[in-house]
Parts: structure tokens; C-alpha cells; sequence
């Protein structure tokens, strides 16, 4: 799954996937970093919103899959960062039926977790 593939990104969603595009993965991941706080600003202000606490588990794919393009990969982090996603769409499974975003994102975050061992 790319990064940043929502239907609606964030404008530091956008820029990070201009970067990742031009190969500037450091780039890439500083806008993403700011993009998964946003996302984790607006998931703590409404936990029950299950759009907000999937951006924020898509936010979390996002770092990871650059943390692991990376040469100098934090394996440890994006391993974290995976877990807290799945974390989140677990939850939401458990609440109501995954929507297909949902079941998208989840489906990223499973993937890297292969990637990251």
C-alpha cells in the first residue's frame, strides 16, 4: 500500500508523498512525522471517531513504511508503530464491522509487519 493513499490526505500527507516520489525519503519522513501528530491530536480529542483512529493507524503505516525504506532503518520503531496501528483497527473491529478503508489500512499495517520481522 503507498503511503498517504486516504482518499482525503492531510496537506503534510501530500507533501511527504511528493517527497517519497522525488526519493527524498528523509524528507518524507519528517512531513509524515507531522501528519501521524495531527492524527494523534485528533484521535485523542474523539476516540470514538473511527475515521480519526484510522487516519491515525494509516498515519502510523506511513512512518513505518519509510522507517523501513530507509537505509538507516528503525526497525524497533516502525515495529512500534505497526502495533499501535493494528492496535487501533483491532479496536475498531471489535466495535463494528471494518468499513474498506478500515480493512485497507489493515491490510498495510499487516504487510509491513512481515517487512519489519
Amino acid at each position: 500500500m503507498p503511503p498517504g493513499s486516504a482518499t482525503s490526505p492531510c496537506p503534510t500527507t501530500e507533501s511527504a508523498m511528493c517527497c517519497a516520489t522525488q526519493g527524498d525519503l528523509t524528507a518524507a519522513l519528517a512531513e509524515y512525522r507531522a501528519s501521524l501528530a495531527i492524527a494523534e491530536h485528533l484521535a485523542a480529542q474523539d476516540p470514538a471517531n473511527a475515521q480519526w483512529q484510522t487516519d491515525l493507524a494509516e498515519a502510523c503505516e506511513d512512518v513505518a513504511g519509510v522507517l523501513l525504506a530507509l537505509p538507516e532503518e528503525d526497525r524497533a520503531e516502525a515495529r512500534r508503530l505497526v502495533a499501535r496501528g493494528l492496535e487501533r483497527m483491532e479496536t475498531l473491529a471489535e466495535a463494528h464491522p471494518p468499513t474498506p478503508y478500515e480493512q485497507r489500512v489493515r491490510a498495510g499495517l499487516e504487510a509491513l509487519r512481515k517487512q519489519a520481522g
